[in-house]
């Protein structure tokens, strides 16, 4: 019987628009570890399951059949089935709702199970674009030289670290040098990766290049930062540059 309805619901604190992205266009980095997907945009488009072997032909596995940026995606899977998956604005970002129907229970018994894991995923990758996100609203923060970004935007007992000092910098001590800092000439932060992330804390690498206007000299560092979740907004409260 080909009357099987799975359903998986998770909370992401992103907008429908971003949701929706993360889902249809960032899909190989939250599927399974077994294969990835790709979606073609727009109605009619396939999806196409993609093997980790880089020589192995993508498989048509279905097609969308509602392709609405923001709010709804829909798609045929793997024969006759189907599934539906909405994004609600919710007070904290996106309810998003996946419904599978048209399967056979008796082969399939616990396709909400296997939607609820993938869902996760998907909520772990739409964190990490908030973070990425949050990181590059620092870097232009230090580009401007924005010192009272820096004063809202990290904990009360933060500390930072910078290549050729001799201590260790709070909040305050911070912002102050970043008021008599001469400006950059450059500021650039390269390839950022999310270490480590959970619901309250994570950790951001990147490799960054730093040039200041007084000093022509280009240097090469690697930035860690650990931000933290304060009622609903990702501070920073570590930082540590390194001469790479």
């Amino acid at each position: 019987m080909s009357d099987g309805v799975a359903t998986a619901i998770i909370e992401v604190a992103v907008d429908p628009p971003t949701a929706f992205e993360v889902f249809t266009e960032e899909v190989a980095a939250w599927w399974r570890a077994s294969e990835s997907v790709r979606f073609e945009p727009g109605v009619g488009g396939r999806v196409l399951a993609l093997g980790r072997e880089p020589e192995a032909p993508p498989i048509e596995v279905g097609r969308v059949i509602v392709w609405e940026p923001g709010p709804r995606l829909a798609f045929t899977y793997r024969g006759d089935t189907e599934v539906e998956v909405r994004f609600e604005a919710s007070e904290h970002g996106t309810r998003v709702v996946l419904e599978h129907r048209g399967f056979d229970r008796s082969l399939a018994p616990d396709l909400s199970d296997d939607w609820a894991a993938l869902l996760g995923r998907f909520a772990d990758r739409s964190r990490e674009r908030i973070l990425i996100g949050r990181l590059a609203e620092f870097v232009t923060a230090i580009a401007q030289n924005d010192v009272e970004f820096f004063r809202e935007n990290m904990t009360d007992d933060a500390m930072c670290v910078f290549p050729g000092t001799d201590g260790v910098y709070d909040r305050e001590q911070t912002a102050a040098g970043m008021a008599d800092h001469p400006p950059y000439a450059k500021y650039l932060l390269e390839d950022p990766r999310v270490i480590d992330a959970g619901p309250t804390a994570a950790v951001l690498m990147a490799r960054g290049v730093i040039q200041r206007v007084d000093d022509p000299t280009p240097r090469s560092v690697v930035v860690s930062n650990t931000f933290v979740n304060r009622d609903g907004v990702w501070k920073l409260a570590f930082v540590q540059w390194t001469p790479a």
